[in-house]
């Protein structure tokens, strides 16, 4: 969200596109793909393969580099399968994802709440 980050501040940002694939499929499709997606009533199930705190993140909260209570690193790993119907074919497409992302929870919030992505890594394996 570039637009929420202050105009003097945003050379200093490294920005990453949730639509744009370079080597590896999008995080999020783009506006075509939801229309192609819709045409063939796409869905995808996920399933969480694990969850773990990076050493990184422990070593930092460990340190004091990272102070703040409610802030937390975890990597995740899952398989993504998109469903849909071609011709009146049903296919699908399983995808091995990785992501680290960093959330805010507890104590600072009463639920957990999405802060950033990290990282994201999708192969294709069917």
């Amino acid at each position: 969200m570039v637009g929420l980050i202050p105009p003097d501040f945003r050379d200093r940002y490294a920005v990453f596109s949730v639509t744009d694939a370079a080597d590896t499929v999008a995080p999020i499709p783009t506006d075509t793909e939801w229309e192609a997606l819709s045409l063939q009533h796409g869905y995808t199930t996920v399933t969480i393969e694990r969850v773990e705190e990076p050493i990184a993140w422990t070593n930092a909260v460990a340190s004091g580099r990272i102070s703040d209570p409610g802030i937390t690193g975890r990597e995740v790993t899952a398989t993504v399968v998109r469903h849909t119907t071609v011709d009146g074919e049903r296919r699908t497409a399983k995808f091995s994802v990785a992501v680290s992302l960093n959330l805010e929870g507890p104590p600072t919030r009463p639920t957990w709440g999405f802060v950033a992505v990290i990282s994201y890594t999708a192969i294709q394996v069917s």
